[in-house]
């Protein structure tokens, strides 16, 4: 790859990375319904035109977002012993409280689904069973992220991951019992 190549990418990277903190600076503010392109231009010191050619709206950028947390934070951490992973999510949790509430409070259809898709693990389409039960427990999880942003259970987000956790196990033991050809 030549110089001019290189500092090209350089630009992109560079600019993905300051809209991704812009989403993050203005979601410790507010929430991501009340976010305008202006408001992530302003932060990231970008014009309009160059959001546009990274991003087609906010939604594709918090996508984005997600997708480089899960790939980055989550997926390393999924190899982790079960305390370990429920301590870094219990800290990503805590770490991210504003963030979390402004996210999630009055989402829309479109920032729930993007949610979930980011809390189900990839699954192929066709296996319609483990996609219903991925898609329940991201829900569920979604739900509990929310519940517990809103009524702040200090001393109890360990408490709760635990208890999700073993919910989680318990399902994935589960599924792991039915007949393959089950179509209940």
């Amino acid at each position: 790859m030549d110089d001019q190549a290189k500092r090209k990418d350089l630009r992109i990277k560079k600019t993905r990375e300051a809209l991704a903190a812009a989403i993050f600076a203005l979601l410790e503010q507010k929430n991501f319904t009340k976010i305008t392109i202006s408001d992530l231009c302003g932060e990231a010191l970008i014009s309009r035109a160059t959001f546009y050619t990274h991003f087609k709206d906010k939604y594709d950028l918090l996508n984005d977002c997600l997708t480089r947390i899960k790939k980055n934070i989550i997926q390393p951490l999924a190899a982790s012993a079960p305390e370990e992973l429920e301590t870094a999510i219990e800290k990503l949790i805590r770490d991210h409280q504003t963030v979390l509430t402004h996210l999630l409070k009055d989402a829309d259809r479109e920032v729930l689904g993007l949610f979930v898709a980011f809390l189900a693990p990839p699954i192929p389409a066709a296996d319609l069973r483990h996609v219903v039960l991925a898609d329940f427990c991201a829900g569920g999880l979604l739900y509990l992220l929310l519940w517990q942003t809103e009524n702040k259970f200090p001393g109890q987000r360990k408490t709760i991951i635990t208890y999700l956790h073993s919910l989680i196990q318990s399902m994935l033991t589960w599924d792991k019992g039915l007949d393959a050809s089950d179509t209940r």
